[in-house]
């Protein structure tokens, strides 16, 4: 993980779902701004399978606020899922720009549907809709050109969400986190 300037420690680790946390490791690991480091997450009973798993990185304790967070992945072999291979963690990308947003259905189990929303999160906090929202926008599409609000914040970092509706349950994927510049 590759913390943001200014973050010197990290308070706790997550590792958590659309449910409710999984597990959370506090923890107080000491970090360089702008130096990458690798952390070996353990987690105390074995998580359920699905696809759909994130890490949090917390500030201010195990249930401070959120100032990073992984792409989704998948853990066991739930045989099903979407997996969000664009943004990437060095795309370039500015306010007012196009940004991609490609996905692979590795199961095909998704024909037929279409996402019911695509957002720009901004660590985990808040919620940024694209402006104009794709809509009916096919998974079989395999990607989708949006537009970057204006007004972020510059030299942040954000990711990108789509959720779907499948079997009447709600999914939810995550790219990498991105920087977004020239805002």
């Amino acid at each position: 993980m590759c913390p943001e300037r200014g973050v010197t420690a990290i308070d706790s680790i997550s590792l958590a779902s659309e449910l409710p946390f999984f597990d959370t490791i506090p923890v107080n690991i000491l970090v360089q701004p702008g130096k990458c480091i690798t952390y070996k997450f353990h987690p105390s009973t074995p998580p359920p399978i699905s696809p759909s798993y994130v890490f949090q990185v917390r500030g201010q304790g195990v249930n401070g606020p959120i100032f990073a967070a992984s792409a989704t992945f998948t853990i066991g072999n739930p045989g099903f899922g979407l997996i969000i291979t664009k943004p990437v963690t060095d795309t370039n990308a500015h306010c007012g720009g196009k940004l991609k947003i490609r996905w692979k259905d590795p199961f095909k189990l998704y024909d037929g549907l279409t996402f019911t929303e695509f957002t720009l999160v901004e660590a985990g906090v808040r919620f940024i809709p694209f402006s104009p929202p794709p809509v009916n926008v096919p998974v079989s599409a395999g990607e989708k050109t949006v537009r970057i609000p204006l007004g972020l914040k510059n030299e942040h970092s954000y990711h990108v969400e789509v959720r779907l509706v499948r079997n009447n349950n709600h999914e939810v994927y995550a790219s990498d986190e991105f920087r977004i510049s020239r805002c």
